[in-house]
């Protein structure tokens, strides 16, 4: 297993809403205690919240020196993907943990995501087939055709918990 500062985590954007039960975070730390992972680095791609959600209105230079140094890069949805892939950086790609995001409603899709993110995490490829070099989620692309802060945070899930 990666140490928690060989892989960083791009999510897409703050929430301008309150914390809550049942929120992306809730599902983000379930699936990093299901992966064994105690802490991870983080980063929004897009840092203000008023913001639109899209492509530019990510803060590239930031989110360039973030992932510096890091051996994996994990996007966190199709917005962060779809950001990571202009900025040519090679990353794996899962769904955005929120809970309103329905591709998650089947659990055995969202066992099979885990199962490929471990694999990507220790450099193995999966069934599914082998990484690209800018989007390593082979399998949310197939799943879809088939069914229709400013700086780098390090956290420790068990703390917030």
């Amino acid at each position: 297993m990666e140490n928690c500062t060989d892989v960083i985590f791009i999510g897409m954007q703050p929430s301008k809403a309150q914390f809550r039960k049942n929120c992306a975070i809730d599902r983000f730390s379930m699936w990093m205690e299901k992966l064994g992972i105690n802490c991870v680095s983080f980063q929004n791609a897009i840092t203000d919240v008023d913001l639109p959600q899209k492509v530019t209105s990510a803060d590239f230079q930031m989110l360039y020196r973030c992932v510096q140094g890091y051996n994996k890069v994990v996007a966190l949805g199709a917005l962060s993907s779809q950001i990571l892939k202009t900025m040519g950086i090679p990353h794996f790609r899962m769904p955005h943990p929120s809970p309103r995001n329905r591709l998650l409603n089947d659990k055995a899709y969202e066992e099979m995501m885990l199962i490929e993110l471990r694999s990507y995490i220790d450099g193995e490829p999966s069934d599914s087939g082998s990484w690209s070099s800018y989007e390593a989620a082979s399998t949310f692309d197939k799943y879809l055709k088939g069914n229709g802060s400013s700086q780098r945070q390090a956290m420790s899930w068990r703390a917030i918990r």
